[in-house]
């Protein structure tokens, strides 16, 4: 056995304890690791990114939506992959862009304007998430309330 071994084996074992607290933690509270922006960040090397202003400010736009837009207690949180340092993949020449099937915000350099474009994207993808819901319980009321004949 290495010199070590259950030194680096006690520290592993400490952080995933760690994390599973937190986790618990969370969960104990009505929380859940979804109940944060869900953002991922592909950053080119040398970049500066303001992670944090562009996190809160996709909390903020999701609860807004979740206080003026959703009824009940629904949760929303999108996910996005937030691409700093790309260019648009369309070959247009924006400074910035979502495509929101794949939901990655490109972002082809970081200003003081990006924080704000990646709080827009997340609106779009609370909103596009809100519009799904939507239509299935309409679908689903349809389905139970009516019976087609042909």
């Amino acid at each position: 056995m290495p010199r070590g071994f259950y030194g680096e084996r006690l520290t592993w074992v400490t952080l995933l304890g760690a994390v599973l607290f937190l986790a618990l933690g969370m969960e104990a509270r009505g929380e859940s690791p979804r109940d944060y922006p869900c953002l991922h960040w592909e950053i080119k090397d040398g970049l500066k990114v303001n992670r944090q202003r562009a996190e809160r400010l996709c909390e903020a736009a999701s609860k807004w939506v979740e206080k003026n837009v959703v009824e009940g207690e629904q949760r929303v949180r999108p996910c996005l992959t937030v691409k700093v340092g790309e260019p648009c993949p369309d070959g247009t020449n924006r400074a910035a862009c979502l495509t929101l099937g794949e939901r990655m915000v490109y972002l082809e350099k970081w200003d003081e304007f990006s924080a704000g474009f990646v709080a827009q994207a997340c609106l779009l993808a609370v909103f596009h998430e809100v519009v799904v819901h939507v239509a299935q319980e309409i679908i689903e009321e349809d389905f139970r309330a009516y019976l087609d004949v042909y």
